[in-house]
């Protein structure tokens, strides 16, 4: 199966996250799972015409939650290449983009609401895994990340992963369909360090497959842009 995998550091410039590197090692994960990866930072000439071969379009850049000019013609690109087929596997700041946009949040099963949405410093926290299909012999495990808090999730998002902050569970994982396209989200992932955590490696693996595995017949027949 064939990935796309959108990286920050081209297109989307991000001083805060090291793009090159996590996209590195979002790739090696999704490689052992069995995927064919392609990174591409040139985002909006990656989704610039639909590759059907795709299977998975992997989001890792962001924004920092401010608009860009592209956003339009980058979401609209985005849309087609899930149109043709793919699912959809957000990670870290995918939910930070296309701030003006209603359906990306709808797309990606939440978002990074700018003066609402925070993490604390960077340091270790403990993360709570549910028992679902999709964390399968996942256990709670401690990792060095930011922990994304506040964040909006839409109500078809099944939430997966929490930590506690600010005396609520907080989401950090979570997955879902949207008009027949599959979607997870992985807020963990700010640097490599994060990577070395094994349950953050499994569930890459684990929420990528699963987003890679809706066989939509009609998926080439809706042709229309999710930002009309």
């Amino acid at each position: 199966m064939k990935a796309l995998l959108l990286s920050g550091g081209g297109d989307y410039i991000d001083s805060w996250h090291p793009f090159a590197q996590t996209s590195a090692a979002a790739a090696a994960v999704l490689q052992g799972a069995g995927f064919d990866v392609e990174i591409r930072d040139d985002v909006e000439r990656a989704v610039a015409v639909p590759d059907a071969a795709v299977r998975l379009l992997v989001v890792n850049f962001g924004n920092g939650g401010i608009p860009a000019p592209q956003d339009d013609r980058v979401l609209d690109g985005v849309t087609r290449v899930l149109h043709a087929g793919a699912g959809l596997l957000g990670l870290h700041t995918a939910s930070t983009l296309f701030p003006r946009s209603p359906a990306w949040p709808a797309l990606l099963g939440g978002r990074w609401v700018r003066g609402t949405s925070m993490h604390p410093q960077q340091a270790r926290f403990r993360v709570h895994v549910a028992d679902a299909p999709l964390t399968a012999g996942l256990n709670d495990f401690d990792t060095i990340d930011e922990a994304y808090s506040l964040l909006a999730v839409e109500p078809a998002s099944t939430v997966v992963a929490r930590h506690d902050e600010h005396g609520v569970g907080q989401p950090l994982w979570w997955h879902g369909e949207h008009r027949g396209i599959r979607f997870a989200y992985d807020a963990l992932g700010h640097d490599a360090v994060a990577y070395e955590a094994e349950p953050q490696q499994r569930f890459v693996a684990h929420a990528a497959l699963w987003a890679a595995s809706s066989t939509r017949a009609d998926a080439r027949q809706h042709p229309r842009s999710e930002t009309e």
